[in-house]
């Protein structure tokens, strides 16, 4: 196996090439090289060079088609760099910010040329694990963003970053409605206790609660919880806004 470049190699103009190499690569072979590579660089040491390298190549479809479980931990790294140790990095350190808006890039590009029938084996996320993905790589990212955007409301993001990567990213449509909607629902608690976010919460459920009424919604909930209502966020919807919000966000 092809071992990992050292840290220098990341760098300035060796990773910029690195980079221009993945966008015009398509041999899966190649692209899981680079992917090991990747994916041995320490987080300390990870750039935004770094990820643009990951998100060219999971952007690549035929990695994704190929190497889904080898996409799925690359795309969990961009979690990892994210959230190194688990925390959000220090004020001024942009990568995380690079890193949400990598991973939603993502997913919107694989959303883009999914088919309905693809995107319907979306719908529910409580049996997808990234220790064990399914083949089916458009699943283990509807993950990995949701994971982060749970991370980030733990962590104490504000709702309104969480949601800017989505809206600035996500082609609109039913999925992208979906994933705002188990967002929201799963990030109620923590942001109906933060004076930042819970207005932000209360508008956006008013506007979107209605769109997903008639679709099933994915859930986010971790293998073995136990199972939510149908409709999410539709309780805590029901609870926050009153009835002249309802039935305006309905005739919306």
């Amino acid at each position: 196996m092809t071992r990992s470049p050292p840290a220098a190699a990341w760098p300035g103009a060796r990773s910029l090439k690195l980079q221009q190499f993945a966008q015009a690569q398509h041999d899966r072979h190649v692209l899981l090289r680079i992917n090991y590579w990747a994916r041995e660089v320490p987080v300390s040491e990870r750039t935004g060079q770094w990820v643009r390298v990951v998100e060219d190549v999971l952007r690549q479809s035929s990695f994704g088609a190929h190497e889904s479980w080898e996409a799925a931990q690359l795309a969990r790294s961009l979690v990892q760099t994210a959230h190194p140790d688990g925390q959000l990095r220090p004020a001024g350190d942009r990568l995380g910010v690079i890193s949400r808006s990598a991973v939603a890039a993502v997913l919107a590009a694989c959303l883009a040329e999914a088919d309905e029938w693809e995107i319907s084996l979306v719908n529910d996320l409580r049996e997808i694990s990234l220790a064990n993905p399914p083949r089916n790589v458009l699943s283990s990212l509807m993950r990995v963003v949701l994971d982060l955007a749970r991370q980030d409301a733990g962590l104490g993001v504000p709702l309104s970053e969480r949601l800017r990567v989505l809206d600035n990213k996500l082609p609109a449509g039913p999925a992208a409605d979906r994933l705002r909607a188990v967002l929201l629902a799963k990030s109620y608690d923590a942001d109906r206790a933060n004076p930042v976010s819970s207005g932000t919460w209360r508008k956006h459920a008013c506007e979107g609660g209605s769109r997903i009424g008639p679709v099933a919604p994915m859930r986010l909930a971790a293998p073995g919880a136990q199972r939510t209502e149908r409709h999410p966020p539709c309780a805590a919807w029901r609870v926050t806004c009153s009835r002249s919000e309802q039935q305006r966000s309905r005739e919306a």
